[in-house]
């Protein structure tokens, strides 16, 4: 598996028989070995579900016997797999509670809440401890410790007092400034973060100094970051093509709206194609019923935020359509309140500090 994604065999066949001839062989292997395992599928972006399940099932009776540092990285594969399993992050949470105040260093701290941050897991006695011992750490953070803290882990997870002190760290380190001199990815990370705080709810008020650092990041940025949009996958193309020709709907096909790249936009609708890989969970326990990642809903929020009103089609769904009449009937469906059509808040805020 490792030696296929080093030379970039990415085939869904191959990737399929690995899966199968690994979950055979998961109940003779080491802890080492099964994280191995759950990396290589993640990094090929191997979409069935069941091998991730099973891989939790195995890692669930290994846990108690990881080192910390292996716990962790355990922690990360899971949340960039998306396999949000209660019971397994469960033991996992009871483990790491335990191991708090022995061997955990300040990033083991940061990735514990970016992990609960992605798959939105519920673990309130853990979560507390860590902020407990992070918050006060957060004036001594470093510019790589800052960077790792996610934005989704900064709106969901952070409490008020540990938000306003993280952030008052990246106001002092001035991150994301000046915009021509920071990496496009911090710069992007950065400017997320600020939309974030300026647009979606969250009722702290926030120092002078943070205020300034925001409104300075998100000056520069504006003028200085020019953002290349993405471009249209090959699903979104079909769907292009079957609204401008099939159903005479004035579509753009890309549209840069700040940090977010639009695609697929009718007047203030935009239609977001929901891959079953990247923009689910895989959810063991839900008996087939699908939930949107925590990215994906925060971009979501953000779109609603900016006045956007957002239509979403399954990509699995729209693949198994063979007929334009099929695909036309969805899309019809789709633009006209069905198929997870969302609305925009009708007033979005436009501060820092205000409740919206």
């Amino acid at each position: 598996m490792e030696a296929s994604l080093r030379d970039g065999r990415a085939q869904k066949e191959l990737w399929g028989q690995y899966a199968k001839r690994a979950e055979e062989l998961l109940i003779t292997m080491p802890l080492e070995k099964t994280l191995r395992v759950l990396k290589a599928l993640v990094l090929a972006k191997h979409r069935g579900a069941d091998i991730y399940t099973h891989l939790g099932a195995e890692l669930a009776k290994e846990v108690r016997n990881a080192s910390s540092t292996r716990l962790c990285q355990v922690l990360h594969w899971l949340a960039r797999a998306g396999l949000r399993d209660q019971t397994l992050m469960t033991l996992m949470g009871n483990e790491t509670l335990l191991r708090l105040s022995d061997d955990f260093v300040v990033d083991m701290h940061i990735e514990v809440l970016n992990v609960h941050a992605k798959l939105e897991v519920r673990n309130p006695r853990l979560v507390s401890a860590v902020l407990r011992d992070l918050t006060p750490l957060c004036a001594e953070l470093s510019r790589d410790q800052v960077c790792a803290v996610a934005p989704v882990t900064v709106m969901n997870v952070l409490s008020d007092q540990a938000r306003i002190a993280y952030l008052s760290r990246c106001a002092e380190l001035g991150m994301g400034l000046p915009a021509r001199m920071t990496r496009p990815a911090v710069l992007r990370q950065f400017r997320l973060l600020e939309d974030c705080l300026r647009l979606d709810y969250h009722p702290t008020s926030l120092p002078n100094v943070v205020q300034l650092w925001l409104a300075n990041l998100k000056a520069e940025a504006d003028a200085q970051d020019v953002i290349e949009p993405v471009p249209l996958t090959q699903t979104e193309e079909d769907i292009f093509r079957v609204l401008r020709e099939e159903l005479d709907v004035a579509v753009a096909p890309v549209l840069q709206d700040g940090i977010l790249t639009l695609h697929l936009v009718m007047g203030k609708a935009v239609l977001e194609v929901l891959d079953s890989h990247a923009d689910y969970y895989v959810t063991p326990a839900m008996g087939g019923q699908r939930l949107l990642r925590a990215e994906t809903k925060l971009r979501q929020r953000l779109l609603w935020r900016r006045g956007w009103r957002v239509l979403s089609v399954d990509s699995d769904e729209w693949t198994k359509l063979t007929d334009d009449m099929y695909k036309k009937d969805l899309l019809e469906a789709v633009l006209h309140g069905g198929g997870g059509s969302r609305r925009a808040p009708q007033h979005p805020g436009a501060g820092y500090d205000q409740p919206h």
